[in-house]
């Protein structure tokens, strides 16, 4: 067995933990094998990357899109370069976008009567403005007291889901990914709530686009969740991976640690294998 974890958040998107801290907590628990998949971002990925070299750890260079088709669905982009303007690209677009999108929270928020100033969220967010900055936002101007209660009360509700705006088709995801000699995973599948036949179709549809693996392994899924997952993954002749989704435990605590045992052929998938630094 191999303790790995191949979707994980820093502070340059939504977690809690700066990039180069974050590999060294990794390393310190015994990860052999990471990959730093920030929400539409790259820009902790040098950093990542050369701490994990300096750990002794082998690395993917990663990103978690949002995309749409016809839903929002998360891809994971591993073993990307994240220099390629293909990927330099979107991400400026993304930038775009979730500035649009933090100003339509904002307006929802103080239409609730809560005060405070968007250069609080973005002071941050860094890089990626996420629903975790506005939570801080309201825990540290005492209209929560935690971050879980925020989302619970807050920014679960149907209208901020519906600020995010128009977000990429995933077809067109994993052709960036593609191009920057990526692979495309599907991210935790279990989130589209479909039953067994309507994902089996909706996997054949993203096989056709291009997909090249699952995240069958993913935190909190049980041994018969993510058995299914693998089975459909082999006969499709996608690849599967494994992830927490950690973000850290002031952000997302129901996730409270990186890591997790896979079996030894994991690991030897070519796929795998191939990009791995």
């Amino acid at each position: 067995m191999n303790r790995v974890d191949f979707h994980v958040h820093s502070s340059c998107s939504d977690g809690d933990t700066a990039p180069d801290l974050l590999v060294q907590q990794a390393h310190e628990r015994g990860i052999t094998h990471m990959a730093l998949t920030d929400h539409d971002t790259v820009s902790g990925l040098l950093i990542a990357r050369e701490t994990a070299r300096a750990c002794g750890m082998r690395f993917l260079c990663g990103m978690e899109i949002t995309t749409e088709h016809p839903q929002t669905q998360h891809l994971l982009a591993l073993g990307i370069a994240p220099e390629h303007p293909a990927i330099q690209e979107a991400c400026t677009a993304f930038v775009e976008r979730r500035q649009q999108r933090s100003k339509r929270i904002a307006e929802i928020l103080w239409a609730q009567g809560f005060v405070f100033s968007l250069d609080e969220v973005y002071a941050l967010a860094k890089d990626s403005v996420g629903r975790p900055h506005f939570a801080e936002v309201l825990q540290s101007h005492g209209y929560v007291p935690d971050v879980e209660t925020a989302f619970r009360c807050y920014l679960n509700t149907p209208e901020i889901q519906q600020a995010n705006g128009k977000c990429p088709e995933i077809a067109e995801a994993i052709r960036w990914v593609h191009m920057a000699g990526g692979l495309a995973v599907l991210a935790h599948p279990a989130s589209l709530k479909l039953k067994e036949a309507a994902f089996a179709a909706y996997l054949d549809m993203l096989c056709e686009m291009g997909l090249d693996g699952i995240e069958a392994y993913y935190f909190g899924y049980s041994s018969e969740h993510m058995e299914q997952y693998r089975t459909m993954a082999q006969e499709r002749g996608l690849f599967v991976t494994a992830g927490t989704d950690y973000h850290g435990i002031s952000v997302k605590p129901q996730v409270p640690q990186m890591g997790m045992e896979v079996p030894d052929w994991v690991l030897q998938q070519d796929p795998l294998i191939s990009h791995l630094i």
